[in-house]
């Protein structure tokens, strides 16, 4: 099954399928806290992190190395 094609798209599937990841962290390595990341245009993660609870942290600094 082609995940990435338009009819699967807007369905919530990439929701409940980081919510399972979430759930599996808590459950199966008692994880307490979720640090997740991911570029600042990509606005689908971005909501989907936010619909499952998670909440923006500009704690924390990435660095890039490009060749």
């Amino acid at each position: 099954m082609d995940w990435h094609s338009p009819k699967h798209r807007g369905k919530g599937l990439g929701n409940h399928l980081h919510l399972i990841g979430l759930e599996r962290l808590r459950a199966d390595f008692k994880a307490k806290t979720y640090l997740g990341a991911t570029e600042v245009e990509n606005l689908p993660m971005r909501k989907t992190m936010q619909a499952n609870g998670c909440v923006e942290d500009h704690r924390v600094l990435t660095l890039e190395y490009k060749t």
